[in-house]
């Protein structure tokens, strides 16, 4: 933890609004947890945790993520960016989208996401985001046999299950119809849509005690906040250029001795991660979306400064 980090707030923010208001986006988020735990069948959701609740603002900068899985971190911007550019100004209050596509943002197949926009006082406000793990996606073979992504199971674009609040329930079945596990894959689609509506009925109570007039600026800064924090925490560290280099045995497609080179310049209160030394793509199962690759260069810089922010 850096002694000398900046924790004050910009001239005319309140401080106890706004830490109130933070804490109770946190608490929507562990509610999003609790509701997808609860109610998933698949254990590697209900107790391996291999998922995360996360709440955006509205032009998709996170502003919560819930602790889960890590290298879930930073993804959910892009869906949302798949999401924003698929249905432009079509996205209404009531409406729940879903999707898997490793290429839009999401980690592999096997992680689906649901998005759920926020409108408070008719206006959006923010998204709740869960992804989690699913057990089955349709692919070639149970485990990790795939040399493509076609036979990683099905890719599912951003698609609207839900509209104003009226479920699509043959885009549901079109989806469960190619999956090996539809009743518990249902359970934890259902779990999932739970989730973010749970996070949108309590960040719309959030909005209706105060208003969107005193809570729009309030986002802003805890955006503004963390970054100034955040650049304190860098600027700390020593400036340099970092190397260091690992080797995956084996992609299970008889490539062995993959390497992994990471080299991490620090300058200034900015740090540059740079993997462009590591080793090709592999024909196995080893390679990572650019959604992984965000999230393995913030992981280790997020668990160094400081746990508050």
């Amino acid at each position: 933890m850096n002694p000398n980090t900046n924790n004050s707030l910009s001239e005319g923010v309140d401080p106890v609004t706004f830490s109130v208001l933070l804490h109770s986006i946190g608490e929507a988020s562990k509610e999003m947890t609790a509701v997808l735990q609860n109610g998933a069948r698949s254990t590697i959701i209900s107790i391996a945790r291999d998922h995360s609740s996360s709440i955006y603002l509205s032009d998709g900068q996170m502003l919560y993520q819930n602790d889960a899985l890590p290298v879930h971190t930073v993804g959910g911007t892009l869906n949302i960016e798949a999401v924003m550019t698929e249905f432009r100004d079509d996205v209404n209050d009531g409406d729940v989208f879903m999707m898997n596509d490793p290429y839009m943002g999401t980690t592999h197949n096997s992680d689906l996401t649901v998005i759920k926009p926020v409108f408070c006082e008719g206006q959006h406000l923010f998204w709740t985001v869960v992804r989690a793990h699913q057990n089955n996606t349709g692919e070639a073979s149970f485990g990790y046999a795939s040399t493509n992504v076609w036979q990683d199971g099905i890719q599912i674009p951003p698609i609207r299950i839900v509209r104003k609040g009226k479920e699509d329930r043959s885009v549901i079945r079109f989806y469960l119809r190619n999956v090996r596990l539809p009743d518990w894959l249902e359970a934890d689609l259902r779990a999932m849509i739970g989730a973010v509506r749970a996070g949108s009925t309590w960040l719309e109570a959030l909005v209706e005690d105060s208003s969107v007039k005193i809570m729009r600026p309030i986002l802003l800064e805890m955006i503004e906040y963390s970054a100034r924090r955040t650049a304190d925490e860098i600027r700390a560290l020593p400036d340099g250029i970092f190397r260091s280099e690992g080797w995956i045995d084996s992609d299970g497609q008889g490539t062995h001795n993959i390497k992994v080179s990471c080299k991490v310049t620090i300058d200034g209160d900015m740090v540059h991660v740079d993997y462009s030394d590591s080793d090709p793509q592999a024909g196995g199962h080893c390679n990572a979306t650019l959604s992984t690759l965000r999230a393995c260069g913030s992981i280790p810089i997020l668990t160094t400064i400081d746990p508050t922010i």
